[in-house]
């Protein structure tokens, strides 16, 4: 690959050393693999205008002229760069052997990544791309730091550089009714769907500058009007965003798609996993997944955070042995669009989470967490009609806390914290 030009000087020896978090799964073992993969990438030295004076890739493939992972979180000594050089950049996780010259930062950011990038079928984080930046400075400007270490005697600069995730990972470990819930144990959890997500990033988690990314990026699915929201979570209808390919299963489970991404030809609800037998203390009976938990990996964008959608059937009410009745869409029978007949959607319901919080505080989404959800219990009253909506007539309290779940923040350390739904 290629660099860009630098102004002519004596060349400088450059001690860099990467780090990464070494705790790269989670506690209940959902997340396969040991670090995530760092195998491939690039480094990328650049001068005050940031244009790129050297480029070196990273990679464990022995190419002449590279460097591998393992060399830099060891520490590695680069001898002729050029003076000019002030910062580095790295990416991992990245394969840059197809890129002939990226002469600059903004080259560099126009190149992007997606959450199918970022996912593989074992559900894990082996696919998460990594960045990270430093500044370069003479040796010994850094000794007041707790990272540094002592510097080769060749060198004359050096950096530190942390890398980071771009994404954050959320894992649903069961699903449950109160106990005392009015809720007999015959639901059926349809479908988990994931919204208010970002789809495609730069390598340095800009989502809304570069003009390759796609037009909206941000995804949700907002609640305007009653009945609106029903085909936009319907993987078989050909407006739902989970219809696309791409999306499937990286962004929702329904039981279509088995854990290593073929179809599941009886897959058509998620009621396989249903009832385990036994009740985890405050809920009368779970839901729990095939293989530890449902797991989305998500970028991380502390100003948004993402919601679950929970699509329920078969739900019914012990006090009238009825089904619950769905007010929302019956009471559209017979407007312009809807053609079903009073009672269709009876049973049928969503939960939706669209917060969480660590000791009443907000929690911000950040790369390298993995966001667990060990419990997430519910009874009628946290119901709604329709999978989205704040404006919803059935939900007059959009800011009460509708249901106490425990979720476990994982940086790669465990924090409990309670979601919101509205």
């Amino acid at each position: 690959m290629n660099n860009g030009g630098g102004t002519e000087g004596e060349e400088i020896s450059f001690y860099l050393k990467i780090t990464q978090e070494s705790e790269t799964k989670a506690d209940a073992g959902q997340v396969t693999g040991g670090k995530v993969n760092f195998s491939e990438g690039a480094l990328f030295f650049a001068d005050a205008s940031d244009d790129f004076v050297r480029v070196v890739r990273i990679t464990n493939n022995l190419v002449t002229g590279t460097v591998s992972a393992a060399e830099l979180e060891s520490g590695y000594l680069f001898s002729g760069i050029s003076p000019s050089a002030v910062k580095v950049y790295v990416i991992g996780g990245y394969d840059f052997s197809n890129y002939t010259s990226i002469a600059n930062k903004s080259a560099l950011d126009a190149i992007t990544v997606t959450l199918k990038d970022e996912s593989d079928y074992e559900f894990g984080v082996s696919n998460a791309t990594l960045a990270g930046s430093g500044d370069i400075l003479p040796v010994g400007a850094t000794t007041n730091q707790s990272w540094h270490i002592a510097a080769p005697a060749e060198a004359s600069h050096e950096a530190y550089v942390e890398v980071k995730p771009l994404i954050a990972r959320w894992e649903i470990e069961s699903v449950g009714t109160k106990t005392g819930a009015d809720i007999d144990n015959n639901w059926v959890l349809e479908g988990i769907y994931i919204d208010n997500i970002y789809y495609a990033s730069t390598l340095f988690g800009d989502y809304t500058s570069s003009s390759s990314l796609p037009t909206p990026n941000w995804f949700e699915y907002k609640w305007t009007a009653a009945g609106d929201t029903y085909d936009k979570y319907n993987r078989l209808d050909a407006s739902s965003q989970y219809s696309t390919p791409d999306w499937n299963p990286i962004l929702f489970d329904d039981g279509s798609y088995n854990s290593d991404g073929t179809v599941n030809p009886n897959g058509t609800s998620l009621a396989d996993a249903v009832a385990d037998g036994t009740s985890k203390t405050g809920a009368e009976i779970v839901v729990v997944p095939e293989n530890g938990a449902w797991a989305y990996n998500v970028f991380a964008d502390a100003g948004n955070v993402p919601n679950i959608v929970l699509h329920f059937s078969n739900v019914t009410l012990k006090s009238t042995g009825q089904l619950r009745e769905n007010k929302t869409m019956d009471a559209l029978v017979g407007q312009p669009g809807y053609s079903h007949s009073a009672g269709d959607y009876d049973g049928v319901a969503f939960l939706t989470v669209t917060g969480y919080r660590e000791n009443g505080a907000p929690v911000l989404v950040e790369g390298g967490h993995v966001y667990v959800i060990s419990d997430l219990f519910f009874d009628e009253d946290d119901l709604r009609d329709e999978p989205k909506g704040p404006e919803d007539p059935n939900n007059p309290d959009p800011g009460k806390l509708d249901v106490w779940v425990q979720i476990k923040l994982m940086e790669w350390t465990v924090v409990p914290v309670e979601p919101e739904f509205n």
